[in-house]
């Protein structure tokens, strides 16, 4: 821990005389790391942080020997960071949810296929197929409408003995609008 990070974050004159309060300020830590380049942290500690972050209580139990962080009660913890942490827990818990968004936006962004890799170009083209076979159904519904109208204007023209015209129009109409098959 950096001289620098203590001083802006810990109440002047706290003693760091239990685990618990060292925990709290290397949990504090952690939190920045996670929030300012995740990718300092251990990929297997990110692992765990996605799972445990997720609530005071997932935070206060996590315990990771390597960086000073013991496993406590969350009234523990509260009261450990009250002691030495500007802002005491309302700080640290702002940091527990910025760092747990910060780690899953890492995921989603490291789950997506890259551009120009096969696996990119096979989401496209399924994705692309399927735009295209949803076009494709929606041309052939709206053929099946004009289909129904000309018969029933058909209809009306032969009630109103004006067949021949009717029949000139709707072979107009078809030369500019051919039908399209799938």
């Amino acid at each position: 821990m950096s001289n620098g990070a203590r001083a802006v974050e810990v109440v002047f004159g706290a003693e760091l005389n239990s685990p618990a309060r060292n925990s709290v300020l290397a949990e504090l830590l952690l939190l920045k790391d996670c929030c300012s380049d995740s990718s300092s942290v251990e990929e297997q500690l990110r692992n765990l942080l996605l799972d445990k972050l997720k609530s005071q209580g997932g935070l206060a139990a996590l315990e990771w020997r390597e960086r000073g962080i013991v496993s406590m009660s969350l009234n523990t913890q509260k009261c450990a960071a009250g002691d030495v942490i500007v802002g005491g827990f309302k700080t640290l818990d702002s940091y527990r949810k910025a760092a747990l968004d910060r780690l899953k936006q890492r995921l989603i962004v490291s789950s997506r296929t890259t551009r120009g890799t096969i696996e990119w170009y096979k989401t496209e083209y399924q994705r692309k197929n399927a735009e295209n076979d949803a076009l494709i159904n929606e041309i052939n519904l709206l053929t099946g409408r004009l289909n129904g109208v000309l018969e029933y204007a058909r209809k009306l023209a032969v009630k109103a003995n004006k067949s021949e015209e009717f029949l000139a129009l709707q072979s107009d109409l078809l030369r500019k609008f051919p039908a399209r098959s799938k």
